[in-house]
C-alpha cells in the first residue's frame, strides 16, 4: 500500500468541528444538529424510525438510534461544508433535489429513513468513486 492510498482513507474524516456540535467535554449537542438542519421532531422520528415521544436531546435520555443518526449527520454536515466552503450552499445542497439521490434531496432521503444510504453515497464520492 502506498503512502498516498493510506492517506486517502482519512479523506472522509472532517478536519474540524466547524459548527461547534461538540461541547467542551466532547459531548454532542444533539439539539444543535437538528436545528442546523432545520429538522423537527416528526422528521427526526421518521428518519430514525422511532416514535415522536422518543425524540429526546438530553445526553442521558437520547435513544441510541438518535445518537447514531446525529453522529452521521455531523459527519455529513462537516464533509459537505468542507467541500462547499459555505454554510448557505451546504444547506441548499441538503434541501435540493439531487441526481445522486435518485432525484430526491438529501433531506428527503434522510426523512425517508435513508440517511445511512446517503452517507454511503457521499462517502463513495469523497473517495473518488462515481457512477
Amino acid at each position: 500500500m502506498t503512502v498516498q492510498s493510506q492517506a486517502h482513507i482519512f479523506n472522509t474524516v472532517p478536519k474540524k468541528d466547524v459548527f461547534g456540535f461538540y461541547n467542551h467535554k466532547g459531548k454532542i449537542q444533539y439539539k444543535k444538529v437538528a436545528n442546523l438542519l432545520n429538522f423537527n421532531r416528526k422528521e427526526i422520528s421518521k428518519a430514525v424510525r422511532i416514535s415522536i415521544s422518543s425524540v429526546r436531546y438530553e445526553e442521558n435520555k437520547i435513544p441510541n438510534k438518535m445518537k447514531e443518526f446525529s453522529t452521521a449527520m455531523i459527519w455529513l454536515i462537516h464533509v459537505t461544508y468542507e467541500h462547499l466552503k459555505d454554510e448557505n450552499k451546504m444547506i441548499q445542497w441538503i434541501d435540493s433535489p439531487n441526481p445522486i439521490c435518485g432525484g430526491f434531496s438529501p433531506k428527503d432521503m434522510i426523512c425517508m429513513g435513508q440517511y445511512k444510504k446517503l452517507v454511503k453515497i457521499v462517502s463513495s464520492y469523497i473517495e473518488g468513486n462515481t457512477p
